[in-house]
This record gives structure tokens, sequence and C-alpha cells, in this order.
């Protein structure tokens, strides 16, 4: 016995069972019988010897052979009359405890061979389905980097993911605008029967994608027929095959981008590795989406401008406005760093001095320094990340103009054609309390375009110091502000800051000339 380091019998003669005073157990020590497998080696016992065992007081046997079967325990023989052991009997008993130690060792070798085959199988399985997992997010990497569209991303994903023989279908939805459901935008593996058929029934809120949409984690089922009581698509479900689902939401800063879908046709198909397959495709599809969402402002697209109104005192615009009793419009942004953002704000209403003097001190605002002349009401304030106008780029839109008074704040926000507005409709709701979206405008894209390509051609540092020039009134005559102080405004020199507008301004000649060029070329083909 193992367990309990003991010798047990194991199986029995039936002239063994007759007599009086069988052995029960055979524990470790002064037992002749714990004593041959102990020593490895055959001991024959006379009755005597047995009566000068306490533990072995059984008057009806006369002789007694202990025969080891090598670790495996003892074959024990009993003789009852008066008659002993001969040398032929006791070969008999020495082969076949041989034999039987042969056998034994044979079948654990038989059955550690069938264990590891199973164990080699169950690897050789695992390694398999790895390979195809690192296969599928390679091909994965590979499509969504060409990606150009939210389509052709959602379709390259999808495409993917069913790849693999456990995934069976996939599919992706994203919400549009300020709804709340779903629109499908992608799918693969040829179940796009069942999903009309879910999302056209009652049950459609109980949908994985939507739990998952709606509580922004993810939502597995491994045993999709338990849920057949409690939702009508587990029953569709099982009838287009799938037994296990798995949806992964697409969600940054808090907001829903979209859900990732997949189902199988096995049972507990999404184990750990193939959880982990979706959860990184999901991030990986969000990082791309938001990518393109970021591309997309300087695209050739039709864009909508948007307009809210919040009366929220957390805004550091209104609470500045508030605090001052004054009107400030953020004109632009100036300098962008990891922690911070620096805008240019016009007072449109109130004292400038008042409102710097103030915002020197006030919690959430950095800095605050007069730019222009002394007749200018603009000031530089530095704001520390995240900061609206950053935070709203963030989610595919960007930020025109933000007006302050001491009662609300009204921002206007560009978003192209391409980019969901769902993403940034939340964060402003989430964001401020109680905003009220006062007019969507729909506008051209061409010329937006040509100007934001225009800006595109420059760099960040050149960007900013033309930004905060022309708004600063550089251009104007008089000018409102001289070379050295835009130079002491980024803590640069006069001839750097003459260098980065020089080279600007070459660069917004050259890409204007030769729009207009192509332009007037088109023309004249037509």
């Amino acid at each position: 016995d193992e367990d309990e380091g003991i010798l047990r019998p194991l199986r029995n003669s039936p002239a063994y069972e007759e007599l009086p005073e069988p052995f029960d157990t055979v524990a470790p020590g002064s037992n002749p019988v714990w004593e041959a497998y102990r020593n490895a080696e055959s001991a024959v016992i006379d009755a005597a010897e047995f009566d000068a065992t306490e533990a072995c007081q059984t008057a009806a046997l006369s002789q007694l052979v202990a025969v080891p079967i090598g670790d495996f325990g003892v074959l024990v023989v009993y003789l009852t009359d008066e008659t002993a052991f001969s040398d032929v009997d006791m070969d008999i008993l020495e082969v076949v405890t041989t034999n039987a130690e042969a056998v034994i060792r044979g079948l654990e070798s038989a059955e550690a061979q069938t264990e590891l085959a199973a164990q080699l199988s169950t690897q050789r399985t695992r390694v398999d389905t790895l390979r195809d997992v690192v296969d599928t997010i390679q091909a994965l990497q590979d499509r969504v980097s060409q990606a150009e569209t939210r389509s052709q991303l959602d379709t390259a994903v999808c495409a993917e993911l069913t790849a693999p023989e456990t995934i069976d279908f996939a599919w992706i939805g994203r919400p549009q605008a300020t709804e709340t459901t779903l629109t499908v935008t992608a799918s693969a593996g040829g179940g796009e029967q069942y999903l009309d058929t879910v999302r056209s029934g009652d049950g459609a809120a109980s949908l994985p994608a939507h739990i998952a949409a709606t509580e922004k984690e993810r939502y597995a089922n491994g045993s999709i027929s338990t849920a057949v009581r409690e939702a009508d698509w587990a029953k569709e479900a099982l009838s287009s095959g799938y037994k296990s689902v798995l949806s992964v939401p697409l969600v940054h800063d808090d907001v829903l981008y979209g859900v990732l879908t997949a189902y199988s046709a096995q049972k507990n198909a999404f184990d750990d590795v193939y959880t982990n397959l979706l959860t990184d495709s999901g991030s990986l599809l969000l990082n791309y989406t938001r990518i393109l969402d970021r591309r997309s402002l300087g695209s050739n697209q039709s864009s909508t401008t948007v307009t809210f109104e919040f009366g929220d005192g957390s805004c550091p615009l209104q609470q500045l406005a508030a605090e001052t009793e004054s009107e400030l419009r953020l004109n632009t942004v100036a300098r962008a760093t990891e922690d911070a953002v620096t805008v240019i704000t016009e007072i449109t209403d109130g004292s400038r001095a008042a409102v710097c003097e103030y915002a020197s001190t006030a919690t959430g605002i950095r800095s605050a320094k007069r730019f222009g002349s002394d007749d200018s009401q603009q000031l530089l304030l530095e704001f520390p990340r995240p900061f609206l106008a950053t935070a709203i780029e963030k989610h595919g839109g960007r930020l025109l103009t933000a007006h302050a008074t001491p009662e609300a704040t009204r921002v206007q926000i560009q978003i192209r054609s391409e980019v969901s507005r769902q993403p940034l409709f939340e964060f402003v709701s989430d964001r401020f309390e109680d905003p009220e979206l006062l007019a969507q405008e729909a506008g051209a894209g061409p010329a937006a375009a040509a100007e934001e390509g225009a800006m595109a051609a420059l760099t960040e540092r050149q960007r900013e110091i033309l930004t905060a020039a022309y708004y600063g009134g550089y251009y104007e005559t008089p000018r409102d502000i001289s070379g050295e102080e835009l130079a002491a405004s980024f803590d640069i020199s006069s001839p750097a800051v003459y260098n980065h507008l020089q080279a600007a301004h070459k660069k917004l000649l050259q890409h204007t000339l030769e729009h207009e060029g192509a332009t007037q070329s088109a023309r004249l083909d037509s």
C-alpha cells in the first residue's frame, strides 16, 4: 500500500481464507514477511520461528515461504501439515515470482507508453493550435497594416480569424452616431443567415455582442446549449451548428468603438489560447481604427461639423470664465507635448490682466502668459493632459473652436465621414455634464482636405510657430507681435523663429501652387 507504507493482501487462495487467524496487513518491523520484502531475498520460516513472532501467532501453520516480487510485493505460501518446502518447490516459487515481476513491469511500461503517447498527441495538437494562432496573428498584422478604410480593416480581421478550424464564424459590429445598437460592418465564415435571423428578432438586445457592448466587458459561453431557456439567439446558434461564442468589446478611455464576436462548432472552444487570440485581435483592431480615424483628419473626404454646449464647471475654460466674469475663445493649439498642451486663448469680453492673474494661480492651469502686443486680448495658457482638444482628437475629431462664458461652453468639432461619431459623442457625454447637441452641419471635403494637406507638409515645430504667428498678429500691419516675442514664447532664438517661418512659407506656397496647377490642368483636360 503506497499510501500507508504497509503490505496489504491483494489476492488470496481459498485455503488461506479458512485459516483461523489469517494475516491482515504487514507493517514495517521485525515481521519475517516484511524482512523478506525489505532484503529482497526469499525467506523460509518454520512454525517455531512463527511462535516467537508476536505479529505472526498462527498455530495452524507449520512452514511459511515469503518470496519478494521485486519492489511490487511479496508472494507468501503456507504449509499447514507437517511437511516442508523442497528445493523444487522453492525453484518453482522463484520462477513464478520472477515471471510475475516481469509481467507487472511490462504492464507498467505499456501504461507509461500509452500515457506518453497520449501526452505527445496532446502536445502535438497544442503545437499545431499554437502554430495556427501564430500564423493568424501574422496574417492579421500584415493585412490590417495595409487597410486604408474601416471597411477594409474590419473585413481583413474577420477573414483571418476564420482561417483556423476552431473559429467558424466571426463578425464585427460598430455603434453609429448616438445609437446604442450595433451595425454589422464585416463578417466571415458563412454565418450571415444566423446573424440576420437573431438581429431581426425581439431578443437582439440579449445577443453576446450586445451584452459585451453594454457591459464593456468580454462575454464568453463555452456551452451555448445552457442558454437556450434564457435567450432565443442560443437556439438559432445551435441550429446553425455553433456550440461556443466569445464577444470582445473594443473600448478605449471607457468609450466603445465596436465589438468583435466569434462562434465555434466546438464546445468550450475558446480556451486561453483562443481567448488571447480574440483579445489581441480586438486590441489590434482598436489601435488601427484609431490610427485610421486620425489619418482621415487630413484625407480628401467630406466632414461634419457638430456643435455641443454644456454647462460644466469642471471644464477649465468655463471655470476660468466664471471666476473672472469673462468670455473666452480658444483660437488654436499652439504647442503639444507628452504631458501638456499650450493654447492661444482670446478674451472676447473681459480684462486680459484679470484673467491672466487668476489663471496663473488656478488649479488645472500650469501657466498663463500674455501673448501679442499690449493692446492684444490674447493669452498663452498651458494645461496638463488630458486636455479637451487632444482628447477630442484621440476619438477621431478635431476641435475647431471653443467659446466659454460664465454660464456655458460651446465647442465646434469636425468629424470626417469615415469616422464613426459614436466614440466622440460618448466621450463628450461621459466627460461633461448634460451636453446638448446644438447642430450638425455637413461640409464638402476637397477644399478642407487641401488646406489640411498643406499644413501636413509642415514639421510639428513649423506648424506651432506659424499658428502662433498667425493668431498672435505677426502678419498684421502694424504687427501685434514681434519675432522676438514669438521666440520668447517658445524659448528659442529669434533667428530660429525666422528660419521656421521661412521654411513654412515655402512649403505652403509650393503646395498651393502645385495644387492650383493640377486643378487648372484637370479643367483643361476636361
